[in-house]
Order: structure tokens, then C-alpha cells, then sequence
């Protein structure tokens, strides 16, 4: 055999070789190209959303005024009602200095629908005077725009020195309720502020009437009145809500035809929570009826306002038919 013909005879091998090779693999390399499962994903397209036509509700949460309260005597108590966001500041760290001491009780509550603690540090300045100064009976209440300071000052320089702290509140806007009593004050100080209780007490005497009922009689219809339409207050404040401010204008109503009686408006709480809490809140919704009342023509001399807290429960001591407020007659001093 020539050599041409074993070359072509090699040649024809190899490709024989070559066609087997490639038949034997021709469905992995097939399905390698073409998977007929495969889908093709569709061409992106933007399509502009149609803009808002109406603009969002927007809902504004109502916020309510801190609440404080100080009270000195053989145990410090503190109590309030703060904002969220007070739970960081500085202020809570002077509260905590101010009730280091082992005779103190302090209850400090945090919600979110609280305003700031705005006038912290006026409040502090005060409560630190008081303390310096050893003022006897202090007690400091802060609420609803209202601020109520008590206790005996005993010079004409404590007094100069408390006001520029008061005036502080005033010129925020606040109403200043000053029960400092001036019973060891100079001579001088005395007749000034007797002065100020007599102008007080004329601006009202036109609105007494002569006594039509006895004090008895009165006292059960104020019983009843305010058995059938219970004094309510706004949750969580000392704010009178409208309802009862039309009871106490019945109350008041009679209140005007009596003679020679003091009136003690005395505030009492379920005893749900914290007692010195409560203590302070009964506190503070009876200062709001007798501030009504005098807001009214009573006489504020003829008034004085109690909170008992959790003392004497007309029912269980935790049913909150004991949150109320009654008004007790007495005989004029």
C-alpha cells in the first residue's frame, strides 16, 4: 500500500473519531445553550405613579402640662407628672439630689403625652430657696399653668427675695396662688399684708346674702348635689371638667345665702398607685374647687382645701367611686 493511502486512511479516522466524540455529547452540549424551561425576564419599565391630589390628615397628638409637687416636713415628698423626654435632662438629677436624704418619698412619672419641663430650673430655684431659708411648712405645686407656693416666711428680706422667683412663673403666664403666711413677719409686714385681706374680702362682700338656710340644712343639700353629679376631674389632672363646674355652680349658689360658716373642700383618691401620689393629686383637685369658688365671690378666707388621699374610702379603698371631692361646712372661726 502507497503512502498517500495510509494518509488518507489516517485522516479518515480521525474524523470518524472526531463525528463519534461529538454525536456522544451533542445533547449535554445542547442543553448547555438552550434550556426550553428558561424564562426571559421582561424589559423593565417605569411607569410614573400618579401624584397625591390630597394632602395627608395630619394628626397633632394633645399634650398636657407637667405636673410637680414638693412637700417638706419630717419626710420630703416629691411627686409629678412628666414629659418622656424629661428623663435624660438635669433636672431629673437635681429632683434626685433634692431626695437623697432618708426622710424623703419621691414618685416621678414619665408619658409621652407631656409637654417639657420648660420652667424646671425656675421650680428648683424656688424649692432651693425655701430650703436654705428653712421656710416652716414649705410646699410648692406646680399644675395646669397654676403655681401654689405655702409656708411662713419670717422676714421682710425672705419675702423680698422670694417674689423676683414667683415673678418668674407670672411672666410665663402662669396664675400664682401665694398662701406664704405671715403670722412671725415684722410689724410692718403684718399690717401690709392684713391690708391686701381686707381689700380682698370688700371686693366680695356685696355678693354674700343674708342667711336664708341653716348650716346644717345647707350641708345636706350640698350632700346631695354633689352625690348625684360627682365632681370629675380631666384623666391624669386637676382641671374641673365642664359638667362639674355646673354642679359647683349649684353649690355655690347656696354657699352665697349662708353666714358665719368656713368651707373645707377635702379631696380623696382611690387607692390604686403610689399614696404619696395620691396624697398630692387629692391635694391639688381640691386647691382647683376652691380656687372655683373663689373665682366665684367666696371669700378665700372663708375656704381652706384638704387632700386626704386614700383616707376614709366610702367603698373598696381601690373602686375609683372614692376619686371625689366633698365640701364640708363648719362653724365660722
Amino acid at each position: 500500500m502507497s503512502g498517500k493511502m495510509l494518509i488518507l486512511l489516517g485522516l479518515v479516522a480521525s474524523a470518524l473519531f472526531m463525528y463519534l466524540c461529538i454525536d456522544s455529547k451533542k445533547d449535554t452540549l445542547y442543553a448547555a445553550l438552550y434550556d426550553e424551561n428558561k424564562v426571559v425576564p421582561a424589559a423593565k419599565v417605569d411607569i410614573p405613579m400618579p401624584k397625591e391630589s390630597v394632602e395627608p390628615i395630619k394628626i397633632v397628638a394633645e399634650t398636657k402640662s407637667p405636673s410637680f409637687a414638693y412637700v417638706s416636713g419630717e419626710k420630703i415628698k416629691i411627686a409629678g407628672f412628666l414629659s418622656s423626654k424629661d428623663k435624660e435632662a438635669d433636672v431629673i438629677k437635681q429632683i434626685d439630689a433634692l431626695c437623697q436624704e432618708s426622710n424623703c418619698i419621691k414618685e416621678i412619672k414619665f408619658f409621652e403625652d407631656v409637654e417639657p419641663f420648660t420652667l424646671s430650673q425656675e421650680t428648683l430655684d424656688i424649692i432651693s430657696f425655701a430650703k436654705k431659708e428653712k421656710i416652716e411648712g414649705f410646699a410648692l405645686f406646680l399644675d395646669e399653668g397654676n403655681l401654689k407656693v405655702e409656708g411662713k416666711l419670717q422676714t421682710q428680706a425672705q419675702k423680698d427675695a422670694m417674689q423676683p422667683l414667683l415673678d418668674n412663673f407670672v411672666n410665663h403666664h402662669y396664675k400664682l396662688n401665694n398662701l406664704m403666711l405671715a403670722d412671725n413677719l415684722t410689724p410692718l409686714l403684718k399690717e401690709e399684708v392684713i391690708k391686701e385681706e381686707i381689700k380682698a374680702q370688700t371686693a366680695h362682700e356685696e355678693l354674700v346674702t343674708p342667711s336664708h338656710l341653716s348650716r346644717d340644712e345647707a350641708a345636706e343639700k350640698i350632700n346631695n348635689i354633689i352625690r348625684a353629679n360627682t365632681i370629675t376631674f380631666d384623666y391624669r389632672s386637676s382641671k374641673i371638667s365642664k359638667e362639674s363646674k355646673k354642679t359647683l355652680d349649684e353649690v355655690i349658689d347656696i354657699l352665697f345665702g349662708l353666714d358665719n360658716v368656713t368651707i373645707e373642700v377635702a379631696g380623696y383618691t382611690d387607692s390604686k398607685g403610689d399614696s404619696v401620689y395620691n396624697k398630692v393629686l387629692s391635694q391639688k383637685r381640691a386647691d382647683a374647687v376652691g380656687a372655683y369658688l373663689v373665682q366665684s365671690g367666696i371669700r378665700e378666707k372663708l375656704i381652706k382645701s384638704v387632700g386626704y388621699g386614700e383616707e376614709n374610702p366610702i367603698v373598696d379603698p381601690k373602686d375609683i367611686v372614692n376619686r371625689r371631692v366633698e365640701i364640708h361646712l363648719k362653724e365660722g372661726e
